[in-house]
């Protein structure tokens, strides 16, 4: 983990944490989509949020500021990749915050000793 913050820091892109008396409620990152220059406006992000703190607006908060980010350093498009296609909870996060399913890859991950799909879903930044 520490060493994805500091890539993900050290190259300017956005790193966000929600914490409350030193404890980490959740968290979010976005870093380039593809190492190319032509997708230099893409990102890819990732989102965590406590378990015991989901529903509260933790996620949705960190959301919000990420795209705003964003944003404000001209990124157009935001990608998430759900490492699990039973993640319905995240779907439908990232539903509610307008993002559209675009793809599924099959049996391209790996998490806890099986095999899974990801599902691909995009949303244009505000403004785009």
């Amino acid at each position: 983990m520490a060493a994805r913050f500091d890539a993900i820091v050290s190259a300017g892109h956005p790193y966000l944490v929600a914490e409350s008396d030193d404890v980490v409620l959740g968290y979010c990152y976005a870093g380039p989509f593809r190492p190319r220059p032509a997708y230099a406006a893409t990102f890819e992000h990732s989102v965590y949020v406590d378990g015991e703190r989901r529903g509260a607006g933790i996620g949705r908060a960190l959301m919000a500021a990420l795209m705003s980010d964003l944003e404000a350093k001209g990124a157009r498009q935001l990608i998430a990749v759900i490492g699990d296609p039973d993640a319905t909870v995240s779907v439908s996060f990232h539903s509610a915050l307008g993002f559209e399913m675009i793809g599924r890859m099959r049996e391209v991950g790996r998490k806890f000793d099986r095999w899974v799909d990801i599902l691909l879903m995009q949303r244009a930044i505000a403004g785009a």
